[in-house]
Order: C-alpha cells, then sequence, then structure tokens
C-alpha cells in the first residue's frame, strides 16, 4: 500500500516530501521518532491506522502519509485513504434519510411472540429494555455508562437552552456531517560541536553550529534519517460517510514562513481535495478522490517507508482525481486497484520570471505534465496479511512555452534552444507480510525509464523528481536520460512478542524491538562516467523498552554511494535516549547524538547551487513529537 505525505510525517527537515510528501500521499505517505513509524490516520494506501504507522492508517502512511473518516471501507494504496468502519456495520435500515432527526427508539417485538391481549385494568409494570438506541447523537441525559467524572477533553462550555448540554462522544448517524481533526508534529533542536584548524585573536578553538550542515538530505540517497528534523502536520476531515472535504496544513519551517535555507518551506494547504464515497455495487466497493493529493507507493513499512523515506515506486504531488475500487473475492481475498489521472501541482511558468528564494528558486524550465498511473494488486486477510502491489506510471510534458532562442548556461543538464519532449516511465512491485507474532516483512522494486527528464516536477521516484534524479544518478550531461534500477527490503519485529508466542504479548512490558532495511540501486546513464554506477545502503535500529517511561535506542548504518569507489563508502552510528507517559504513548521526548564516519572522499549528494562547503561529522539533538 502507499502513505499524504508524505508527504509520511518525515524524518527528515530539509525537505517537503512525504511529503513523512509523505501522501496524501505523506506520506504519510505517511509518519515519529526517526525509527519508529508513527500510528495512522489514514488507511492505506496512508501513514491511514503516518499515527507513528497506527495512523491513523496509511499504508504505506506515511508516514507515510488525513484524517480518519466514517466512509465506508474501499481498499486503497494511497497514503491519503482513510481508516474507515466495515460496511456492514453501518445497516442502513437504522439510519435517518440525511438531513432528518434520529427518530425515537422503539425496540422490536421478540420473534415468535404470541400477540397476547391484556386487561387495561391488570397492565403489568413497564419492563426496562436497556441501553439500546445505537445512535444517540445529542439527545439530553442519554448515556452508556455512568462515570464519576467527566474526561478532561470535554469542552468547558455552557448549557444549550433548556439546560440541556451536548452528550460529547455519543455516537452519531453515520450519514450526518461530523468534523474531524488529527495532525503530527515533530520538532527538534540540533546542533553540532567542532574545533577551529587556525583561530585568530578572540576565537576560541572550540566552536558551535547550529544548524549542522549533515550528509542527512532528505530523501537523497545519503540519507539515513538519522536526523531528526522538523515537520508539523494539521489534517481536517468535514462530511458524512458518502462525502466529504479532506485539506491539511503542512510545514517543515515552523518557526517562519520563510528563512534564508528554507525558503518556500512553509507548504500551508498542502492536501486539499473532496472525497466521495457510492453505496457498493454489489460486491464492489469504490471511492474517488478529487483535488490536491499528495500519494507516495512502494512503502516498506506497514504503516510508511520503513527505516528510510524514499517510496520504492514514486510519490506523486498533483492535482486530479485518483480512483480506488476493491472486490472482495472470499472470507479472505480481496482485488484491490486504484488510477490516477493528474497534473502536476504547478504548471509552467512565464519565462520572465527571475528565479530567486522568493519563489523557491523557481525555474521556468520546469514544465507542467500530465501523470497517468494504475495500481493492480490483492490483499489476504487474517494472521499473517499479505498485501501484493504492481504499478505502472507515466508523466509526460511536451510544452513549447520553454523554447527560448538561447541557451541558460544555468541549467548545465538541458539546452532551452532545443527542450525535447520529457517522458517518464516507472514500474514497481511490492509484496508485504504483516504479522502480529512474527512481524512485517516489505518487499519491493521498481525501474524507472527516463527520456529527457530534467524539467519534470510531478513525480518524485526512488531518485526524485526530473531535475534530482539528473543530478544525483544520471549525471549532468545525460540531459536527463538513462534508467534506475531499484531493490529493497525491510522487516520490523518485537522479540517481546516472538518469545512470548503462543501467548499473547501487548506491548504492556519490556520489549525489544528490532528494525533493518537493505536497498540497492543500479544506473544506466547516457554519461559514461555515471552509467553502470551502484550503490546501497543497509542499517540495523534497535529500541530497549527498558521501563514504562523510557526507552534506550541505537542505530547503524552503513551507506555505499558508489561501489567502485570505495573511498566515499561512510557509517553512521546514532544513540538516544527516549522519554515518554506510557507504554502506548503517543508521544515522547528524544536525547540524541549522531556520528559520521566519513571516507576519505565522501561528499555531499548531487552537486546543487546550496550545496554545503564544509560537512560536520557530529550532532547533538533534542526531539519532541506526538501524534494525535
Amino acid at each position: 500500500m502507499a502513505q499524504e505525505v508524505v508527504p509520511e510525517a518525515p524524518a527528515s527537515p530539509e525537505s517537503p516530501a512525504e511529503q513523512p510528501p509523505v501522501d496524501a500521499t505523506a506520506p504519510a505517505d505517511s509518519v515519529v521518532s526517526t525509527q519508529a513509524e508513527a500510528p495512522p490516520a489514514e488507511d492505506t494506501p496512508s501513514p491511514e491506522a503516518n499515527d507513528p504507522e497506527g495512523e491513523a492508517a496509511a499504508d504505506d502512511a506515511s508516514p507515510t502519509e488525513d484524517v480518519a473518516g466514517d466512509s465506508e471501507d474501499v481498499a486503497g494504496d494511497s497514503e491519503t485513504t482513510e481508516d474507515s468502519a466495515p460496511a456492514e456495520a453501518l445497516p442502513p435500515s437504522d439510519l435517518p434519510a440525511e438531513g432528518l432527526a434520529v427518530p425515537a427508539y422503539e425496540p422490536p417485538a421478540p420473534e415468535g411472540a404470541a400477540e397476547t391481549v391484556t386487561d387495561e385494568t391488570d397492565e403489568a409494570p413497564p419492563q426496562d429494555e436497556g441501553d439500546t438506541i445505537r445512535y444517540s447523537g445529542y439527545l439530553p441525559g442519554y448515556r452508556r455508562h455512568f462515570d464519576f467524572g467527566l474526561s478532561p477533553q470535554v469542552p468547558g462550555v455552557g448549557a444549550l437552552p433548556g439546560g440541556m448540554t451536548p452528550g460529547y462522544g455519543a455516537p452519531v448517524p453515520p450519514n450526518e456531517w461530523t468534523f474531524s481533526f488529527a495532525g503530527f508534529m515533530n520538532v527538534s533542536m540540533e546542533a553540532s560541536l567542532d574545533r577551529r584548524v587556525d583561530p585568530a585573536d578572540g576565537q576560541h578553538d572550540g566552536v558551535t553550529n547550529v544548524k549542522p550542515r549533515t550528509l542527512d538530505t532528505y530523501d537523497a540517497f545519503t540519507s539515513v534519517s538519522a536526523v531528526p528534523g522538523n515537520w508539523v502536520s494539521m489534517r481536517f476531515r468535514y462530511g458524512t460517510s458518502k462525502v466529504s472535504a479532506n485539506f491539511s496544513f503542512d510545514t517543515y519551517n515552523i518557526s517562519s514562513p520563510a528563512s534564508f535555507y528554507q525558503m518556500g518551506a512553509q507548504f500551508f494547504i498542502n492536501n486539499a481535495y473532496m472525497e466521495y464515497n457510492p453505496s457498493r455495487l454489489g460486491d464492489l466497493g469504490l471511492s474517488f478522490r478529487a483535488g490536491r493529493i499528495n500519494l507516495a507507493y512502494g512503502q516498506m513499512g506497514q504503516y510508511g517507508g520503513g527505516m528510510y523515506t524514499n517510496a520504492i515506486t514514486a510519490k506523486v504531488q498533483g492535482v486530479g482525481l485518483t480512483t480506488l475500487a476493491d472486490l472482495p473475492l472470499n472470507g479472505k481475498w480481496e482485488l484491490v486497484g486504484e488510477h490516477n489521472l493528474m497534473t502536476s501541482r504547478d504548471g509552467t511558468i512565464p519565462y520572465n520570471v527571475v528565479r530567486d528564494a522568493n519563489n523557491g528558486w523557481r525555474r521556468p524550465l520546469w514544465e507542467g505534465s500530465f501523470i497517468n498511473g494504475l495500481h493492480l494488486g490483492f490483499n489476504v486477510k487474517g494472521d499473517p496479511r499479505l498485501e501484493f502491489r504492481v504499478r505502472q506510471m507515466i508523466e509526460f510534458a511536451s510544452d513549447d512555452r520553454v523554447d527560448q532562442p538561447y541557451d541558460d548556461i544555468s541549467t548545465r543538464s538541458t539546452d532551452e534552444r532545443n527542450v525535447p519532449d520529457a517522458i517518464f516511465n516507472i514500474y514497481g512491485a511490492d509484496f508485504k507480510v504483516i504479522d502480529q507474532t512474527f512481524g512485517v516483512l516489505g518487499l519491493g522494486a521498481s525501474y524507472s525509464l527516463a527520456s529527457g527528464v530534467f524539467p519534470l516536477r510531478g513525480v518524485f521516484s526512488y531518485g526524485g523528481n526530473g531535475e534530482e534524479l539528473t543530478e544525483r544518478y544520471l549525471g549532468q550531461p545525460s540531459m536527463g536520460n538513462g534508467d534506475l534500477l531499484v531493490l529493497a527490503a525491510n522487516y520490523a519485529v518485537s522479540i517481546g512478542k516472538l518469545v512470548s508466542y503462543p501467548a499473547q504479548f501487548d506491548g504492556n512490558g519490556r520489549d525489544l524491538r528490532l528494525n533493518t532495511a537493505f536497498q540497492y540501486t543500479r544506473i544506466g546513464s547516457d554519461f559514461e562516467d555515471f552509467n553502470g554506477k551502484q550503490r546501497y545502503k543497509m542499517g540495523l535500529d534497535l529500541e530497549y523498552a527498558l521501563f514504562k517511561y523510557m526507552s534506550i535506542a541505537t542505530r547503524v548504518d552503513r551507506v555505499t554511494p558508489d561501489t567502485r569507489e570505495s573511498g566515499q563508502t561512510f557509517a553512521v552510528l546514532a544513540p538516544r535516549l527516549m522519554f515518554r507517559t506510557g507504554w502506548f504513548s503517543r508521544m515522547n521526548f528524544q536525547v540524541m547524538y549522531a556520528k559520521w564516519f566519513f571516507g576519505k572522499t565522501t561528499r555531499p549528494e548531487g552537486s546543487g547551487e546550496r550545496s554545503p562547503d564544509t560537512l560536520d561529522d557530529e550532532m547533538f539533538a533534542l526531539n519532541m513529537n506526538m501524534w494525535w
């Protein structure tokens, strides 16, 4: 399944994906301690059982990567899908027509009971039928059980006219219009210590760097999610089980709308779409989402990306229509499908626009594109649960407005006098085994075929958008022509559940959690120096829940950016302490440290204009995160 971004709530701050992008993806996908996936707020793709990947269930999280609603259960694959109640749980016979008041409940007569005539003078005392109003709504005084006090979440408001008070939390008919709010917050303080090579008068030997310049660039191959970063996502939904409006506010630059190193980082309204869930056509369930959506496909974790944030197939940021379908075959098997017909989020801008920090360094060369995607697969319900998907996506652009009478020498990957039509084909497959005892195994593969893709911005493959793929993988002289093969695996398991088997372990106690991943890529490029280049990375994360309120954890990663040049290989060691309010807390506070062990020729990914000239090899961080 795929995560609003997400963007998945992302583990790193330097880029919007997940858009943790990160989606609607975002996944996400489509969320989050940097190693733990946030449970979902969306169903997947969806990050959505992106809560720290229990998400409101985006499988792909995001995440990893929207608000869980009351919509019918239509199997989806994207990060923006949302948890919904099974259709059989909402019997239509119990519901009034939309907009009408809930009728008073009248219990039916017991089956087979014989009609009797009683003497009105000898009427039996009334019998207590019990607490049986299914949808009590705001019926004054009605409650299923009595408490000794009110929940602290109950709003402190005055009584309604007549002395009535609403029944906060009481179930309402699913065809009534309701409002829901969910979200995720990840905020970090990051700094590093270093020494001056040649201090002058008035300068100390030791220096502090805020914020650190590290190799950990979001979604780059050299990223290992050691930098916690910042991400705030607020997701809103208003509607019924049939139709709803969904939107999200997202940002990775929390302090202000812009700063000198993150211009344009404020997403503001990042997702805005309408969802329509018609009644099932026999066994066939359909769902339609129209609007601006972030999606993520090929997530390796249960609800998000797993140890690494990259979506193995692709992430999409676009405007258009997404159609989801599911067809149960029997009690366990179901077929699922998804189709995307979209355009890129931003179209081609006028050529006389000067690219600078105020417009996000946007190039007039970046073409508006069309996106078409098809995703088919099946689910096998039960324990273990199996999920399999095959995917095909294409992004293409043919815009004569980008042709110019001269070549812009700042765009070394294309000639503006003759900009070829861009075509980007991506094929992917992913398979997951989700077992309550033996953990979650994700396997994925993708193959991307690029032809003049440098100007494309709507689809983010494993290697990034067209410009990032060209600079980081294919090489600038390739002009955006080449191919990329990706293989990936991720496995997460609770040792406490393993050693307790066959007895159930609910996590309410000490536990050792393991997460491990491996990713491999092979590059084919028209640029000979990059052609045949292979790279891989692997990682292991261990978290020991020592006490109810504290865990100790560490992760280690090894990254080989080019198998032909061993001097680029580096490793990362990142221990951390995690504090929380209970075994199943929705928040944690982390004290983190990361140390990079560079090779002789280790360097930043790509060759962007804002690449740092020096790199810090260590980082200290305080991270606070919470999902709701």
